[in-house]
């Protein structure tokens, strides 16, 4: 079935697995499966610099209820400058939430902290901003 998707959510984080980054993973998938994300026309997708093969099996190991995109050579990280750290020789994206409208950026949720509770204001911010 297809969907119309007024809105697309993108959350950047460094890795699935880390601990820091499970709360905020976490809660996107527990977001994913609440009936008002679908009534709000919001579809989930998570960015990393992992590449698709590490993300496929994270995806399955975790089993993720989105999609993960590979920004492998932060060509999107660097277009729209978002934060990233430098870890182990690895550039990796700091958590942060982007919400698109028609293929423009409407909001922008940096820093996210606690990484937990940025599903739940995103969803507040989904409902004061949709018809």
């Amino acid at each position: 079935m297809h969907r119309n998707f007024q809105f697309y959510l993108f959350f950047g984080f460094s890795k699935p697995c880390q601990d820091s980054s499970k709360p905020y993973v976490v809660s996107f998938s527990l977001l994913f499966s609440k009936p008002e994300l679908e009534k709000l026309g919001a579809q989930v997708f998570g960015l990393s610099t992992q590449n698709t093969e590490y993300q496929k099996e994270a995806v399955e190991r975790l089993h993720l209820p989105f999609e993960l995109l590979s920004d492998c050579d932060l060509s999107f990280a660097e277009a729209l400058k978002l934060p990233t750290f430098e870890i182990a020789d690895l550039q990796l994206i700091k958590r942060v939430t982007l919400i698109a409208k028609y293929g423009k950026i409407v909001k922008v949720f940096y820093p996210v902290f606690p990484p937990d509770r940025n599903a739940d204001e995103v969803i507040n911010w989904l409902q004061n901003h949709t018809p």
